[in-house]
This record gives structure tokens, sequence and C-alpha cells, in this order.
């Protein structure tokens, strides 16, 4: 230890001068540096060793010379000078070391308050704020069921065959800019991203807070991602088209997993939005029968022949009329 030595020198240092000087010449308060140097060092066992080391060492040093004068003769007037020159030097000693602690630790507890914000804040991107919360005070299984709620699946159109044309930075440089267009419309629009899946991107609306304006919410949001995606291809002058899926429905959310954390969603309700996208045309809302009767008269549409949807059946659905767009 780079220590040990200098404390094992301060030690022969006090109990030798104290031997040939006497107590009152005050050589015996270096001792009390010995504890300060163990907390600039890791671990807790060092510091603990020179604590017990400068006890026992002013121990005998009490034991053997504290009534006695040292084995040298010098005046009171010297004697006293030693004393009070010793003392102060302890005291600085000691008061350079408080500062300089003061400030490691300040430091560390700098450094602790910056790493505690960045977690808190990949947490909160990774989970809703509400379910981030539950899942960091209490230890216990996080699912809630909720009777209605509105899933929206949006896709990229012939995203596989635009990647395999250009270079892997690019690619995610691309997509990652998109998306984050439509990270930006989320709070405005009071719906909650769930995760993306390739070029698929997936929101749902009333939830983790149930809420009675979750189909307008997000047929909102999805009005807002095709402007998005239009002013993202005039910027950038690329020529992407999504394809949007939404339903309406009762869901199962909640957290799984210990490592990567992800709220998913489970029910029919999701199934059948992730077909309604699957079916859907480019550039077109493409929404259920239940979304439709949440939304009627606030939005028109425009309804298409009953569909076969896998794992469903015929099924009666609907496209959002949008302002520059024609009947599909």
């Amino acid at each position: 230890m780079s220590a040990l030595f200098p404390s094992i020198e301060v030690i022969l240092h006090a109990g030798l001068a104290v031997y040939f000087l006497g107590w009152v010449s005050g050589f015996q308060y270096y001792l009390f540096v010995l504890p300060v140097i163990g907390f600039f060092y890791p671990g807790k066992r060092f510091s603990v060793i020179l604590t017990l080391c400068s006890a026992l060492s002013f121990f005998v040093l009490v034991l053997l010379f504290s009534n006695g004068a040292g084995n040298v003769y010098f005046s009171d007037s010297v004697l006293l000078y030693f004393y009070g020159a010793n003392v102060s030097a302890v005291i600085t000693i000691l008061s350079i070391f408080a500062y300089t602690f003061s400030r490691v630790v300040a430091q560390a507890e700098d450094k602790l308050q910056i790493q505690y914000e960045r977690a808190e804040n990949l947490l909160q991107n990774i989970l809703p704020q509400s379910v981030a919360e539950r899942l960091k005070n209490r230890r216990e299984i996080i699912a809630d069921g909720f009777t209605q709620a509105s899933i929206l699946f949006a896709d990229i159109q012939n995203f596989t065959e635009f990647s395999a044309r250009i270079k892997p930075n690019e690619l995610v440089g691309i997509l990652n800019g998109l998306f984050s267009a439509f990270d930006d419309l989320l709070e405005p629009c009071g719906v909650e991203k769930i995760k993306t899946i390739g070029d698929a991107y997936m929101v749902a609306a009333g939830l983790p807070e149930a809420n009675g304006r979750h189909a307008e919410q997000i047929l909102d949001f999805a009005v807002a991602m095709l402007s998005a995606t239009q002013e993202y291809n005039q910027i950038h002058d690329l020529n992407f088209s999504i394809r949007i899926g939404i339903n309406s429905g009762p869901v199962v959310a909640g957290v799984i997993g210990k490592k990567k954390y992800i709220y998913d969603l489970w029910g029919d309700a999701v199934n059948i939005a992730s077909r309604m996208e699957a079916s859907g045309a480019p550039g077109q809302i493409h929404i259920t029968e239940s979304t439709y009767q949440l939304i009627k008269g606030k939005y028109d549409v425009i309804r298409r022949d009953p569909i076969q949807i896998k794992g469903t059946g015929l099924m009666q659905t609907y496209f959002i009329k949008l302002k520059d767009n024609s009947s599909v």
C-alpha cells in the first residue's frame, strides 16, 4: 500500500519526538492524521487498520509519557513553541483533509446525480412514467387490464426493398429521423409509444391511464403521422408512404422480463390492429368497426366492402377520409 510506509513513519516520528522532547511538545497529535488518510484509499479495511494503529499508538504514548518530561532538556519557551507549532500544523492538515474530502464527496455526489438522472431518463424512455414509478417502488408483476383502448400499427411501404439499396448507417439514420418525427407527436396527441419492430411503429391510447378519448387521440396521431411523413419526404427528397391500421377494444398491458424491460400489449384487439395495417393501403388510415363507432361524427370515413381478416373472418372496415385523399 502506498500509504503504509508514510503511516509507519508518522507513528515512529511522533513516538520518538515525545520520547525525547516530552508530552508538552505536542508531537503526539500527529497521530490524529492517520485515520483521515484511510478515507482516501479504496476499501474500508485499510481505514480501520490506520484508526486502530493511531488509537493504540496514542494510548501507549499516554501511558508512557503523559506525566513526564522528555529525555532531552529544552526550555519551556522552546517547548511551548513546539506545542503551538505542532497543534497548528495538525489543525491545518486536518482542515485541508476535511476540505479535500468534502470536495471529493461533492464531486462523487454530482456524478451519482448525473448517473441517476440518466438512468431515470432511460427508464422513462423505455416505460411509461407511471409504470416506471411502480416498477421502482414495488417488486411485483405489473399487469393491467383495460376494457377499452386503441392500438395503432404503422409500416413503411416497400421499406425492405429500399433498405437493400443504401448503406446501413444511412438506413438507420433515415429511419431514426422519421421515427423521431413521430416521437415528437406522442405527447401533444396524448398517446403512448409501445415499441418499434423493424420499420413498424406501434402506439396505443387509453393506457396506462384509462380515458374516454382514446380513439380520437389515436386518430389525431395517425393524421399527424401522415403529415410528418410528407414533410420528411420533402426535406430529404424521399418518397416514403406509410400504411396505418387502428383497432379499439380490450387489452392487457404489462411489463415482462428481468432485462431490457418492455411495456407490451396483448389481446385480440392488438392482433386485429396489426391486421388492419397489413390489409390497408399506402397513405391511408385503416380502422375497424369498433374504432369507427367511437369516432363517428368526428371524422369522415370511406366504407369498404367487407374484407377477410386472418383469424377473424369477414370484417367491415373503413378508411379515414383525408382532405387530400380520394376514395380507395
